[in-house]
């Protein structure tokens, strides 16, 4: 083989892949789908500004509220720049999750009798009282593990309880870690409601 061809795969094999632009794109829509739900609004009222990559020191992403927890990891992820209706906003993704920062009210009046889906930080800080409650334990001595996202057949996210009305799914939402002296406890949620799972009995 020529010295030429050689330096031609070479080349070839050096063309950058469009990786990067796909994991801005999904970035993209992913932060349109967070603000048109946080807004109530539809997904197509979303213009996408600008997408930024960004490293952030925790979990919360560069969206932490004050009195709320984060888990200290390095998250890599994107800062995305949208506009509804003339107002900017600013959402912040990892993956597929999806953080809207600062005070972003809503547009229009919410019309779920649910509360609006809660950040992945403040339904933590829950589970970490709750947890706390139960076990009569200092919640300073409980430690975020993490957190994954899981999907549920039904709304009692795998753990029913007692005389509870159970809806039919799929019912999207997460599954929390919290570690207390060498011990681990799960939480399930919706994003909105929080339950430990399996049950949890004081000690």
């Amino acid at each position: 083989m020529s010295a030429a061809a050689l330096l031609l795969g070479a080349c070839s094999q050096a063309v950058p892949s469009n990786e990067p632009a796909t994991a801005q794109a999904q970035a993209a829509q992913r932060a349109r789908e967070a603000l048109a739900q946080h807004l109530d609004l539809s997904v197509d009222e979303v213009t996408v500004a600008g997408v930024e990559a960004r490293t952030w020191s925790d979990s919360s992403m560069g969206c932490g509220q004050p009195g709320s927890m984060a888990l200290t990891v390095i998250t890599e992820g994107y800062a995305v720049s949208a506009t509804v209706q003339g107002r900017a906003y600013d959402v912040h993704v990892s993956g597929e999750n999806a953080l809207v920062c600062g005070n972003a009210g809503l547009v229009r009046r919410d019309r779920s009798p649910a509360v609006r889906a809660t950040g992945i930080d403040v339904l933590m800080e829950r589970a970490r009282q709750d947890l706390a409650q139960r076990l009569r334990a200092d919640p300073a001595q409980i430690r975020l593990d993490g957190v994954k996202g899981q999907q549920w057949p039904d709304s009692s996210l795998g753990c029913p309880l007692q005389d509870e009305t159970i809806e039919a799914g799929p019912v999207d939402g997460l599954v929390l870690a919290l570690r207390y002296r060498g011990r681990l406890y799960f939480y399930h949620t919706d994003r909105v409601s929080l339950r430990p799972c399996p049950a949890i009995d004081a000690e």
